[in-house]
Formats: structure tokens, sequence, C-alpha cells
């Protein structure tokens, strides 16, 4: 896993793990931008493949999407707070 920014340093962090229907985690995604940088940071553990990757993408809309490098299987972050009816 690499070295993460400390919380003061960034504008955005999250920290998810995702589960199969049995309730398993079978994938992790820290997200992360530093103040003043337009690139996000990531580390990720496929939820579909199981392989480790990391780097930086420029992300512009949310939900934010990040695509496994290794499988092409994309990795959505969803809001945390339930939507609105």
């Amino acid at each position: 896993m690499p070295k993460l920014p400390k919380i003061e340093e960034t504008d955005y962090f999250t920290n998810r793990t995702y589960k199969n229907e049995e309730g398993d985690i079978v994938g992790k995604l820290i997200l992360y931008r530093i103040k003043g940088e337009k690139e996000f940071g990531y580390f990720m553990i496929c939820q579909y493949c199981g392989k480790e990757s990391e780097g930086k993408v420029e992300l512009k809309r949310r939900p934010y999407r990040i695509k496994c490098i290794h499988c092409g299987k994309t990795t959505t972050v969803e809001k945390i707070k339930p939507k609105k009816r």
C-alpha cells in the first residue's frame, strides 16, 4: 500500500470497501486529492479480479469511477449519504 497523505493535506479523502452478495469484502478503494492539485491519487484492490493497483487520475464529475488497469472493469465511488426520494 502506498504512503498516504495526511488528512489535513487533502481536500477529498475516502476509504471504501466493496462486498459481494454474501457480504464478504472483495475489494477496497482509497481515493484522495491533495489540496491545490487536479489529479486524484488512488490505491485499489479490484472487486472483480482482486489485483492491486495504484496511480493518479483526473476525475471531473460524480459519481467518480476508477478503471482497473488489470481487468478493465470500473469501480464506482457512490455517495455515502442515502439518495433523496
